[in-house]
């Protein structure tokens, strides 16, 4: 959906993506149309994501399997007061939020 957004919208918006470098020339391709991609395995990739960013940091970010401290780490690439998703389970050990100002639903 965000890479369709891109394409069409009047707005220009930027995509940065975590994955598995083994998905990137899917993630590159039109129907997702990333910008920028890090490797998720890459112990830094939050810092990564900053400097892709030229430290403005993320608008909005969307992790839809937060495992361990992903959570804390994609917080860490927000820019000032923006916002994230996160769909995690207490089995993938993502829940804790300790220092961050969350709203759970």
């Amino acid at each position: 959906m965000a890479g369709i957004s891109a394409r069409t919208s009047a707005i220009r918006f930027r995509l940065f993506g975590i994955a598995s470098k083994a998905r990137w020339d899917l993630l590159r391709a039109d129907l997702y149309n990333s910008d920028y991609l890090v490797g998720y395995r890459d112990e830094n990739w939050h810092e990564q994501m900053g400097k892709l960013s030229a430290g403005e940091g993320m608008r909005y970010a969307y992790d839809p399997i937060s495992e361990s401290n992903t959570v804390h780490r994609k917080s860490s690439t927000l820019a000032l007061n923006d916002c994230m998703t996160t769909v995690t389970s207490p089995a993938g050990g993502a829940l804790a939020s300790d220092g961050m100002s969350i709203e759970q639903i």
